[in-house]
């Protein structure tokens, strides 16, 4: 009790609500070592519940045009190309037809798949960092 009133103490010396901020004891070595399910498993399940309360869920703007900057570009033979990137705003799937805007000459495509870490999406949508597997593109 001593430390979390401390940690309180803190949090509110740096401009954070100390009071209001919910602070979860445990450890996370006893839930790894099934030891303790007061101060392991449960109090990680806890902590999870607090998270998911006390943190908002960042609001996805899915409802406007789609928008990824590219931030890497792979040829994949006899596929296309797989162009990646974090979605800014908007949602891809696999078929839809979208714009290459950049320094070249803007060119159109077809998306043949999306990725998220070697997993096929049945979409991406903003706040996801994915890759797109277009038809092949020369303006790349």
């Amino acid at each position: 009790e001593l430390v979390e009133l401390e940690v309180r103490e803190l949090l509110s010396k740096y401009d954070f609500s100390g009071d209001d901020i919910p602070i979860v004891k445990g450890s996370a070595l006893a839930a790894f070592e099934d030891k303790d399910k007061s101060i392991g498993e449960g109090a990680v399940c806890l902590l999870m519940n607090e998270v998911d309360n006390y943190i908002p869920t960042p609001e996805r703007l899915v409802d406007q045009p789609f928008l990824m900057p590219i931030e890497d570009v792979f040829s994949i033979s006899g596929r296309g190309t797989v162009a990646t990137g974090r979605v800014e705003c908007g949602v891809i799937k696999a078929g839809e037809e979208i714009e290459i805007i950049g320094i070249r000459p803007t060119s159109k495509t077809t998306v043949t798949g999306v990725e998220m870490f070697r997993k096929l999406l049945d979409q991406g949508q903003a706040g996801d960092n994915i890759g797109a597997l277009y038809f092949y593109l020369s303006c790349f």
